[in-house]
């Protein structure tokens, strides 16, 4: 199926109608700032935003709410006797569905327009022209394990029925594809796509109904070594704050709007700045926490000032070239917000890291030569003790002293009684909203 290769989802930007430009000049030209901060060949234009209601994973298919339609797609340019942006109706271009075979999306994807001699390498999937889900473009063709799909299909088609053109052109395809990207020349592209397509034509169809989407990000081990790429959103969209304020206010405003965006990651001539964010309701950056994504969400909290109120609280991860996602390298950077701070999975963990502190106490306690002590008049063991008992013992003087840093030398002046304390309230919350999340229901954010 295309959707194993595709997109698997949109970012869309408001059109020019929409967008309440000033000119049509600024407006391609915050376009413009939008794909090359994330160097994008094309985006959706929208009349109305379009926002998706489940988090991009790389993995589960884009569900999106009802919403604006898409009415053109912006692109770059191709050829050497076009503007730098492209903007092309949305019924110029090839709709396909999301359960068609590979080959029938690429044949369109290498066909002129309709009655025109330009081909945009775009063809838009799922659902239907104006509400699509995703699309297939030459940067998804060339993902190396899409070429490896045509290549094998093309080659094995050929040796079947003897037809050595095909085995040649499975070679060349494989090998060369990329270079359409490389020529300009809206002849010589037009000559090797006939070649192409007439090739590609050969190839029976065969629809394979897996979810093939695949990704080695995922699941670190673990809930107490859990790692930022664990539960970060996949993509963090930005603007390059090197332009024109006008283009950047612009773009931020039909970017943030279009997708319902409250914050974008800065680029800087298009470089990253993973220390630094845009809210949508600011002129100037804002410090971000930056992180990489095998950073542990523990040490990731740590670096989060705690005086934050949670709709500030922002992390940039950092793009790892050595991760492979569903969708080729992880060039995008990732994001993480409180949303994700609070998921099933980090929950979890923070849940196992208090039971972890309340074994390692009853640990250390034991290792004192302290086997039990007295609750309400009555003898306890440590290990039947509940973790307030636990915390009111040693926290509690006698004769030799205070027996907290008696026992926890480790905690002098770091954790103080009201801190220990305050530990029980935490950990029942958390235990309790982690269990209630894995279930599916609600819980209160604070």
């Amino acid at each position: 199926m295309i959707q194993n290769y595709d997109t698997n989802g949109l970012v869309f930007a408001l059109n020019y109608d929409r967008s309440k430009a000033s000119d049509e000049e600024i407006y391609g030209k915050s376009v413009l700032n939008i794909l090359r901060a994330q160097n994008f060949r094309c985006i959706p234009l929208v009349d109305n935003p379009r926002i998706r209601k489940n988090t991009n994973n790389l993995r589960d298919r884009a569900v999106y709410r009802d919403g604006g339609k898409v009415t053109h797609i912006a692109r770059r340019r191709i050829y050497n006797d076009e503007n730098e942006i492209v903007i092309i109706p949305s019924e110029k271009i090839a709709h396909i569905q999301e359960d068609a075979d590979l080959f029938e999306a690429l044949i369109l994807l290498f066909s002129p327009r309709k009655d025109e001699d330009i081909c945009d390498f775009i063809v838009s999937v799922g659902g239907t022209k104006e509400h699509p889900i995703a699309l297939f473009t030459l940067r998804e063709a060339l993902q190396e394990s899409t070429r490896n799909v045509i290549f094998t299909r093309m080659a094995k088609q050929g040796i079947v029925t003897g037809d050595k053109t095909l085995t040649e052109y499975s070679y060349l395809v494989y090998n060369e594809l990329d270079k359409l990207s490389q020529t300009d020349d809206r002849k010589q592209v037009n000559s090797i796509l006939e070649k192409i397509r007439l090739e590609m034509a050969k190839v029976d169809h065969d629809i394979d109904e897996r979810n093939t989407r695949i990704s080695e990000q995922f699941d670190s081990g673990t809930f107490a070594d859990l790692q930022v790429k664990d539960i970060m959103q996949m993509v963090a969209c930005g603007i390059d704050i090197k332009d024109d304020k006008k283009v950047i206010d612009l773009a931020k405003r039909i970017l943030c709007n279009a997708n319902d965006f409250t914050r974008l990651a800065v680029y800087s001539n298009g470089k990253l700045d993973s220390n630094r964010i845009l809210t949508v309701s600011k002129q100037n950056t804002s410090p971000s926490v930056s992180a990489e994504t095998t950073l542990t969400v523990r040490e990731l909290i740590k670096k989060i000032d705690p005086k934050l109120k949670s709709k500030d609280v922002y992390a940039i991860i950092e793009p790892d070239k050595n991760i492979i996602t569903s969708e080729g390298e992880m060039v995008y950077p990732g994001f993480l917000t409180m949303q994700e701070l609070r998921s099933p999975r980090a929950l979890l963990s923070y849940a196992a890291t208090c039971a972890m502190i309340e074994y390692q106490m009853i640990k250390v306690i034991k290792a004192h030569g302290i086997n039990s002590f007295t609750v309400k008049d009555r003898t306890k063991d440590v290990k039947e003790a509940t973790l307030g008992e636990i915390i009111t013992f040693v926290t509690s003087s006698n004769s030799i002293g205070n027996r907290m840093y008696d026992i926890f030398d480790m905690f002098s002046g770091k954790v103080g009684h009201n801190d220990l304390r305050s530990l029980i309230p935490v950990r029942n919350e958390i235990v309790h909203n982690s269990l209630i999340t894995c279930f599916g229901r609600e819980y209160a954010p604070a």
